[in-house]
């Protein structure tokens, strides 16, 4: 699936992102200029579709949101405030001993500074983040998934799943190769045709891939948030279909 392809790389070059920006970054990337509306639809039908494979066969996951410049500025101030951790300054009383107290408040030029900078980290979370306005098209076409996709929620590709199922994969061809050696060791039947034995060795090495891809699946997938029969009309109905 090339649009699924297309998300995993950009959650792997981004690291994380949410839903409605993964979906309207590899949207605006396939979508062509000389197209009409009815095809670009089609395009971010198609990708929001691919999301959702993505999410129920375990190959991305939600993750927690990266803090937002305005929530590491207040972390910044928390520690640097002299009360709630922070530096402390150490001094030698009458007695020749050291004492610690905490830092001297900050003077009115340093909080002037602290509030030009809010403004311009305030300006940088309207434009990314909590407050980023998202596509209208993308926001209506994952409403009827939000139990799947919650409004918001973030997602990176998961490399657990991607390696288990690389897993499947190679441990399932090496058992073929090894079973495709010795039915070939074992002969043909007199008819020419491969007798019963032989044929159920043949499915050895797919079996095996089957079954690995399974628990991964069952390990890494998330599990009962499938869609009702009801669910599911809704769905595509709502996409057209």
């Amino acid at each position: 699936d090339e649009n699924a392809a297309h998300l995993v790389e950009s959650l792997l070059f981004n690291g994380r992102m949410t839903a409605e920006d993964a979906i309207s970054y590899v949207w605006g990337n396939l979508k062509s200029e000389e197209s009409d509306d009815k095809e670009q639809q089609q395009v971010l039908v198609a990708i929001v579709n691919s999301f959702r494979s993505l999410i129920e066969s375990g190959y991305i996951k939600a993750v927690d949101p990266i803090a937002s410049n305005q929530e590491l500025l207040d972390q910044q101030q928390k520690a640097d405030d002299g009360i709630n951790g922070g530096e402390v300054e150490f001094e030698l009383n009458d007695d020749g001993e050291i004492s610690a107290g905490k830092r001297k408040r900050r003077s009115r030029s340093t909080s002037d500074v602290s509030k030009s900078k809010k403004v311009k980290v305030n300006a940088a979370d309207n434009n990314y983040g909590n407050n980023k306005q998202d596509d209208e098209q993308v926001v209506k076409l994952l409403s009827p998934l939000r139990k799947l996709v919650p409004a918001g929620s973030v997602y990176r590709a998961n490399t657990s799943m991607f390696h288990a199922s690389i897993r499947a994969m190679v441990l399932g061809r090496l058992v073929s190769e090894i079973y495709e050696e010795e039915v070939e060791s074992n002969g043909k039947s007199t008819n020419g045709s491969t007798n019963g034995v032989n044929s159920h060795l043949n499915l050895a090495g797919p079996i095996v891939t089957a079954a690995l891809t399974y628990a991964a699946r069952q390990e890494h997938a998330p599990q009962q948030l499938s869609e009702t029969e009801e669910e599911k009309h809704i769905r595509l109905a709502e996409l057209g279909i």
